[in-house]
């Protein structure tokens, strides 16, 4: 009995890549139009290629779904809508979207257009899938943070379709969490511009008093390697996932080609139960959740695009220092050998060989400079060759660069393998559907085929021929197969044939041929035509144009003056909340509502504090933070109640949709904060709608495009002062040096960093069992200019969040803000003194 398999789903950045990835296996493509999607670099098809992608996909039984994933203006809402209405027309299966305000549009405008939430929307427990369920969603595409036990946890209590990715590059931050790129060049992750400054080198240090303490050197601290899961497809089957995505729409169509292909034997091999320890196959199905994937399938995918080896990410637990790329954050491909000697005045390398090399190959050596080429000139023993092998000491030429003897040397690209790919989809295409036919030939009456596919479509064709008896040669079944089954350069090959033909006729085989391909076409013409139902909402492109300009429109300023919201980062060691404290409060007249970690509210530490603020009814907000998954959500489940009943509770500040409905039915008061994303004005009319009463702007906004925004009367601020928030990772800079692995989703386990008691442990790489360091002072990355990044830490999860490497300066006048409608400025102190914010 074949076991159930997840959709294998494959990225195509392009038309060449689509077919690489249709031709090698994948049952769903995913892809994006020239706007609006977060790979804005890739090649993307233009409207003529997009539907030419979706006929090649449908017409072969795989589905298409379109990428939007992008925070979107209220100035593109109406281009957006369009375009999804065009896509909608054309046939996409779903689209895949961040933005919860597109999202609202687009379920009221085309309902029965599925959509899928992007892992932009950081999406990591049940709560959460439960909201989107809500919102209209009818896949979630999680967080990829999360463990194969937290993963089956949320497929256990949904029936909302849940995707991982399984293979390809990973993000240091949370996705849709990360400002790094806008706040040091203006490009915006968000915005599907990311100019990947986490591939950049960082060092780490320590404040020590008024030094600095530099305990990591320049490395790729924030660089990881490339997900794999291909040892794990058993396992995340089990677990209920529905569809396994492989990332990689800047990839070209030899990568697509190869991942999927590799994904798909492995897929088919456990849905056959023939997987044993080795990787081969076998007729015992016994060893269903261990098997061995074969070297030659590993090599093919580090060939491919590897950043120092793979990762199996969270999967496994938290990979701490082995989830980093290594020495290099590029593609590092195959060790093939070390330099024996270098001739760099004739341009020419000596290499001793430990694996196979190739004419056409291209190469690159570890060296200062990392200097290779594409290899066009060998020599072995003198001797003109076109390909070295394991022992072989050969010569290559054009080798600019100064190399030392030892330096090692890796395949970048293989010519090979690259063939054996191009050749899947451009010369031997392998898909196939899948068809039966019924054939029939009478004496006297027109000949007629029957063809059924295995979507259930049925043609039946008729001929205006009508056979005969036969002269001389009565036509037989064997050539009638012959005819029938000449279905090359369609996607079509027959697997049962039927038939009811009578004896002794004659019929031409040019007759035979002509009906089998007028039954194919028709038989195509059905698969294009997948949604019949389809068509634009007549009056649609008017109608949204009416109602993204009623969006615009203000629904009236609520205060004429700007108050200052204070929001408190957790700070390490004894710096925490140095602010609040007795000596500031009479600095603090002018804070209209103060955020704090939600911590503090559980604890009776602050009571006389909170009493204080309380006689200046100044109300104070607990932060729930952007990611709770693990140690947080258990904390909240248990304490959530008394935290909303404590008297000093003004309100919840929500970092993520999933406590929302929970803090509501407490009779709580919620508002969005940044990690929300609020972005446009029917993403504040969402909001409303979940039962929001205010939200922070998302911090890409300009001031002309906030002017566009109807906030719904919510109560909305705008970050004004303060470092920013640029990325909130599971993997922590300090603490990773050396860690022990463990289950994110196990939340009362909290021994899972490297256990150091000073910074000598992170400078030696000391193996510990818990960690504590974090708040032993306070830390930061530098990068290559000498900007510092600030980390502040959570030790209950050992996450951590890294600040902007400047602090935001009062960009806008209160009489801007005012004639916005903004009645807020939000200042974020991390170690602010009572001098720094007053006057702000």
């Amino acid at each position: 009995m074949m076991k159930k398999i997840p959709e294998l789903l494959s990225p195509a950045g392009g038309l060449e890549q689509l077919k690489a990835a249709v031709e090698n296996g994948a049952d769903a493509v995913y892809m994006g139009g020239r706007l609006f999607n977060a790979r804005v670099n890739a090649e993307n098809f233009d409207d003529h290629e997009l539907k030419a992608g979706m006929a090649y996909a449908h017409i072969r039984g795989v589905n298409v779904y379109v990428a939007m994933n992008t925070l979107i203006a209220d100035e593109e809402m109406q281009a957006a809508l369009e375009f999804a209405a065009e896509v909608y027309e054309a046939g996409a299966d779903a689209l895949i979207i961040q933005d919860m305000g597109f999202a609202g549009l687009v379920k009221k405008h085309l309902p029965d257009l599925p959509i899928h939430l992007s892992t932009q929307a950081t999406i990591y427990n049940i709560e959460g899938v439960r909201a989107a369920e809500k919102l209209g969603f009818s896949r979630v595409i999680l967080a990829r943070e999360l463990d194969l036990a937290s993963i089956k946890n949320i497929c256990d209590q949904t029936s909302v379709q849940i995707e991982v990715f399984v293979h390809g590059a990973l993000c240091m931050s949370y996705s849709g969490q990360c400002q790094l790129s806008q706040v040091i060049g203006g490009r915006s992750g968000n915005r599907g511009q990311c100019a990947q400054p986490c591939r950049l080198p960082y060092s780490l240090h320590m404040h020590e008093g008024r030094n600095d303490r530099e305990l990591t050197k320049a490395a790729y601290l924030l660089s990881p390697k490339d997900l794999w899961a291909i040892k794990h497809l058993d396992q995340l089957a089990g677990a209920g996932v529905s569809s396994l995505k492989i990332e990689g729409r800047m990839k070209s169509p030899e990568y697509v080609a190869t991942v999927t292909g590799i994904y798909r034997k492995y897929l088919e091999l456990y849905a056959a139960g023939q997987l044993d320890s080795s990787g081969n196959s076998q007729t015992n199905s016994s060893t269903e959740s261990h098997y061995e994937v074969t070297a030659a399938d590993i090599k093919a995918l580090k060939q491919s695009y590897n950043r120092g080896g793979f990762t199996t990410g969270y999967f496994l637990g938290n990979p701490g220092r082995d989830l980093l790329s290594g020495k290099l954050p590029k593609h590092q491909g195959v060790y093939i050998g070390t330099v024996n000697k270098s001739f760099p005045e004739r341009r020419l390398l000596e290499i001793k060989l430990e694996d196979r090399l190739s004419i056409g190959d291209g190469i690159e050596i570890w060296s200062e400079n990392f200097p290779g080429n594409l290899v066009t000139f060998m020599k072995k023993n003198a001797i003109k060759v076109d390909f070295g092998e394991q022992g072989d000491v050969i010569t290559v030429g054009d080798i600019d660069g100064e190399m030392m003897p030892g330096d090692l040397v890796y395949k970048i690209t293989d010519k090979q393998l690259n063939k054996e790919a191009q050749a899947s989809y451009l010369y031997k295409p392998e898909q196939r559907v899948m068809i039966s036919c019924l054939f029939e030939a009478n004496k006297g009456r027109p000949m007629a085929l029957l063809l059924t596919d295995d979507e259930g479509h049925e043609v039946h064709m008729v001929s205006e021929h009508r056979p005969e008896d036969a002269i001389n040669r009565a036509t037989t079944k064997e050539m009638i197969v012959a005819q029938l089954d000449k279905t090359g350069g369609t996607p079509y090959k027959i697997i049962d044939f039927k038939f009811d033909v009578a004896e002794g006729i004659a019929i031409p085989m040019s007759e035979i041929n002509l009906l089998r391909r007028n039954a194919l076409e028709e038989l195509t013409r059905l698969r294009l035509n997948k949604y019949p139902e389809r068509e634009k909402p007549m009056g649609m492109d008017a109608k949204l144009k009416i109602e993204v300009l009623e969006l615009g429109a203000k629904t009236g300023l609520v205060s004429p003056t700007v108050n200052k919201i204070l929001y408190f980062y957790p700070l390490n060691g004894s710096k925490s909340y140095q602010l609040v404290n007795k000596n500031f409060e009479e600095h603090i007249f002018e804070a209209s509502r103060i955020y704090l970690p939600y911590s503090c509210f559980l604890t009776r530490d602050y009571d006389d504090i909170f009493e204080a603020y309380g006689a200046r009814k100044i109300p104070l907000i607990p932060v729930i933070p952007p990611i709770t998954f693990g140690y947080h959500d258990m904390i909240l489940a248990e304490n959530l109640e008394t935290l909303i009943k404590n008297p000093f509770v003004s309100g919840i500040c929500l970092g993520n949709l999933g406590w929302a409905a929970e803090c509501l039915k407490l009779g709580a008061d919620i508002y969005g904060d940044y990690s929300l994303n609020f972005y446009n004005s029917n993403s504040f009319s969402v909001a409303k709608s979940m039962g929001f009463k205010g939200g922070v702007i998302a911090h890409e906004a300009s001031l002309s495009q906030i002017k566009d925004m109807d906030f719904s009367g919510l109560d909305v601020s705008v970050a004004a002062y303060g470092r920013l928030p640029v990325m909130i990772t599971e993997h922590c800079p300090i603490g990773s040096r050396k860690t022990v692995k463990r289950g994110l989703g196990d939340p009362g386990n909290t021994d899972h960093c490297a256990n150091t008691k000073s910074p000598n442990d992170i400078e030696s790489g000391n193996d510990v069992a818990k960690c504590n360091l974090c708040h032993s002072g306070s830390f930061y990355l530098k990068d290559r200019k000498g900007a510092e990044f600030p980390v502040i830490t959570d030790k209950d999860s050992c996450r951590a969040t890294i600040l902007s490497h400047n602090t935001r300066p009062l960009k806008y006048t209160s009489t801007e803000l005012v004639k916005a409608g903004i009645m807020n400025q939000r200042l974020y102190i991390l170690d602010e003194t009572i001098g720094d914010i007053e006057g702000l």
